[in-house]
């Protein structure tokens, strides 16, 4: 099994290095044949010049640049375009999401087409500020009676996907957005009849920078592609032109 991480970046400089190597140190514990993309949309802080600077001849490490587009959901796409791994893991590059989870999407990934990390499980949970939490828990309730999903947890934007399914996926469908990316690409495994589990994670601090995710506007973004996606599911399944 080979395994190609994506890592969406912008203003990472502080510790995309140090992210990068706990990366490597997990997945060389690992034994396993990996590679880490990472999309960075012209970040001003230079993050792509100290990703060169440090590892500009490891192969392992495949720098992508994107100059005149910005934007979640489209750089995670970028990234899934330009990896090659049979398993491809989906996290964010703040330090959000612990490389030390990531053994328990591999073992689990040899059983189940995607692995969801799931702050709601036991086990997994929230550092720091109980409004976001409060505020994500409210969300992904609303999701989950909106879009009848079965997961626990819908916007962590942190799972592994094996590429035979990947790849039947409707990108154009999913990939626009923010966050939002990850409830839509949740149904359409399911429209595919994808196996899912569930691995319990921790939502961590971020350790430098300012946090990307604004609670109201995002959420709010949430509700309004959940209502639109569940209003042309009723409108299909009524026959509606």
């Amino acid at each position: 099994m080979t395994v190609s991480v994506v890592l969406p970046t912008y203003n990472e400089r502080d510790h995309i290095i140090d992210l990068l190597e706990r990366i490597m140190g997990v997945l060389n514990e690992r034994a396993c044949h990996y590679q880490i993309v990472v999309v960075d949309d012209n970040s001003p802080d230079g993050t792509a010049q100290v990703i060169r600077d440090r590892f500009g001849s490891d192969d392992v490490i495949k720098l992508v640049c994107r100059n005149g587009q910005r934007g979640l959901a489209t750089a995670v796409r970028r990234g899934v375009e330009e990896s090659s791994g049979d398993v491809v893991i989906l996290m964010d590059a703040d330090c959000s999401h612990s490389p030390e989870d990531l053994p328990a999407f591999l073992d689990s990934v040899e059983s189940y087409d995607l692995i969801n990390g799931s702050r709601y499980l036991s086990g997994g949970g929230f550092q720091g500020h109980r409004r976001a939490r409060y505020s994500s828990l409210m969300i992904n309730w609303f999701l989950r009676i909106m879009l009848r999903l079965q997961t626990t947890d819908n916007t962590s934007g942190f799972l592994a996907i094996r590429r035979s399914l990947l790849e039947r996926l409707s990108f154009d469908w999913i990939f626009h957005g923010y966050g939002d990316f990850h409830f839509r690409l949740l149904l359409d495994v399911a429209r595919f009849s994808g196996t899912v589990f569930e691995v319990p994670v921790i939502h961590r601090l971020r350790q430098s920078g300012r946090a990307k995710t604004r609670l109201f506007r995002d959420g709010w973004g949430y509700v309004r592609s959940a209502v639109r996606i569940r209003l042309n599911e009723e409108k299909n399944e009524h026959g509606a032109p």
